[in-house]
């Protein structure tokens, strides 16, 4: 509970670009785990068909690339944040 007060907090005097990249950040991040987790077979593939690549690879692809978008518009908020000076 404490370390959540902290950070509300710590995004108050924060500007919107940083609440931004942080919440982009954080759901690139899921995506990355998600990935990972069903390439691994931990958790089950999201689609049921895939007649080339089958749904395991599908799933992983499509997580992968998510988390990397979602990383790249993290660094782009960090960059057109520290260029609005």
């Amino acid at each position: 509970m404490l370390k959540l007060v902290t950070i509300v907090f710590y995004l108050r005097g924060q500007s919107q670009m940083n609440k931004l990249a942080l919440l982009l950040a954080i759901l690139g991040g899921i995506c990355l785990v998600l990935g990972f987790l069903t390439a691994l077979e931990v958790i089950p593939p999201l689609v049921a068909s895939g007649h080339f690549f089958g749904p395991i690879s599908n799933t992983t692809i499509g997580m992968g690339g998510m988390s990397v978008i979602l990383l790249l518009g993290c660094i782009a908020c960090l960059i057109a944040r520290r260029n609005q000076t």
